[in-house]
């Protein structure tokens, strides 16, 4: 018996890690894998400067992950495999002996750091959006998409779809709260949600 009737495309993160955990059929893991494939070389590059290095880390940490997630507890996978990527560069980093031998101070160290944890959250953070877009009500999706991806006016929307004007401005607003409350729950906006309370 099937552990879901949707296509495996369609799962969620977390549904794909308590299928793979249940079944440990490989191909739960390859099509989370392939999700963030892109983030995951993208931090190797960032961090080894190397791009056939990098390509042998991201196939290492698909490796890893097999092994990893069927006993390991993940609540945010994004953030969790970005630490991990993080991790193994480093590893690779200190078994080449090629962190001692970078000529530049502790501070430009620190600051090359921070900028690139601040990249790699914002790249978290479209990938996230992105795809919690897709989980909206259809003409909330439509309407958000059109008006902030494609960047159509309220004028332009209504004379592509069947919506009022009156109806796309509700959909956008009512997407905006949506999609809002649907972020708290990655932990990437719950600490931005928390430094815009107490500012």
């Amino acid at each position: 018996m099937k552990l879901f009737k949707k296509h495996i495309s369609k799962l969620s993160d977390s549904e794909l890690l308590s299928a793979y955990k249940k079944e440990y059929a490989q191909k739960f893991v390859a099509e989370l894998f392939s999700r963030y494939a892109h983030l995951v070389f993208g931090v190797s590059l960032k961090y080894l400067k190397n791009e056939p290095e990098a390509k042998d880390i991201t196939q290492e940490v698909y490796e890893i992950l097999i092994k990893k997630l069927k006993t390991h507890e993940v609540s945010n996978f994004s953030s969790w495999l970005h630490q991990l990527t993080k991790n193994e560069c480093l590893m690779e980093l200190r078994r080449n002996k090629r962190i001692e031998l970078v000529p530049i101070t502790e501070n430009n160290v620190e600051e090359e750091a921070s900028v690139i944890e601040e990249k790699i959250l914002l790249e978290t953070k479209i990938e996230t959006l992105l795809k919690e877009i897709e989980n909206l009500k259809p003409a909330q999706k439509e309407c958000m998409k059109l008006f902030y991806l494609k960047k159509m006016s309220y004028r332009e929307i209504t004379s592509s779809t069947n919506y009022s004007e009156k109806e796309v401005k509700s959909y956008i607003q009512n997407g905006k709260r949506n999609l809002k409350n649907q972020l708290i729950n990655h932990a990437e906006f719950r600490t931005e949600e928390r430094n815009t309370r107490t500012a």
